[in-house]
């Protein structure tokens, strides 16, 4: 186990933008009636760039660090302390999250929303990130996923909202996280005959 003060600068500062952005937002959604509306574009606009810091961090994190989220810090970085101690109480809010998605876009579709792109592109973006909740409900497992456990940790849970775009990445990350962590084993196998002989 590592200090969390040791694990690279640009998880560090993932971690922490999604952290201004989740309490900013926050703080933000109580107040918006007080604030003016110029105050509130620039609110908006810092929240947004905030944002756009985290998730640009978030990607490369993922692809230079896949298997950083199988790393435990020994002073527990935000997401172990927070989310990773509950995983019954996330399982069963993440069930329920992906059956609501799933029921409202059905319920739009039933509506008889009008069928534009923009409708299509959100009915499958929701459809999308309700089988990535559900995916993480039943079958996900951080040391078999190690670059979805990265990204996780680096977005504290609020990138399943922004996942499915994020997709491809994932995938290709989690199979270099794989390869590289095969060729670790086979490595320190081979020198483990060695010392042997």
């Amino acid at each position: 186990m590592t200090e969390f003060s040791r694990f690279p600068l640009t998880f560090r500062a993932a971690q922490y933008s999604f952290l201004i952005l989740a309490f900013a937002g926050i703080i933000a959604a109580r107040s918006l009636r007080r604030l003016p509306v110029a105050l509130l574009l620039w609110v908006f606009g810092g929240l947004g760039l905030v944002g756009l810091v985290g998730i640009c961090l978030t990607i490369y994190v993922v692809l230079k660090y896949p298997f950083l989220g199988l790393l435990d810090a020994s002073d527990t970085d935000l997401f172990q302390k927070y989310l990773q101690a509950r995983p019954l109480f996330l399982k069963v809010a993440g069930a329920f999250v992906a059956i609501a998605i799933i029921l409202a876009s059905i319920a739009m579709i039933l509506n008889k929303m009008p069928v534009n792109l923009l409708g299509l592109i959100l009915i499958g973006h929701l459809f999308l990130t309700a089988c990535f909740i559900l995916f993480l409900v039943l079958r996900y497992d951080r040391h078999r996923h190690p670059a979805i456990a990265t990204f996780l940790r680096c977005t504290l849970g609020i990138g399943v909202v922004i996942a499915v775009p994020l997709l491809p990445l994932l995938i290709f990350a989690n199979s270099r996280a794989n390869r590289l962590l095969d060729e670790m084993d086979r490595t320190m196998e081979s020198e483990n005959r060695i010392i042997e002989r």
